[in-house]
């Protein structure tokens, strides 16, 4: 993709939880790190030149505070 006009400021909030995905046909399920309840998380488009402002929300049910 080409940029249109001039750098944007790209703004994202993303949710960082701890819950069980399933990995397998057989149900395995493993505790992963999901970002907006997907692993792995949503694509975040940005263009060259643009300023990004990325919001993280770690939930109190979390056993670790996670970043990026």
């Amino acid at each position: 993709q080409v940029a249109k006009g001039g750098p944007k400021i790209v703004e994202f909030t993303m949710t960082i939880e701890e819950k069980p995905v399933v990995i397998d046909a057989d149900g395995t399920t493993l505790n992963a790190m999901t970002y907006n309840g997907s692993v792995p998380g949503p694509l975040m488009v940005v263009h060259q030149d643009d300023y990004v402002e990325l919001t993280l929300i770690n939930p109190d049910t979390n056993t670790l505070a996670h970043n990026i």
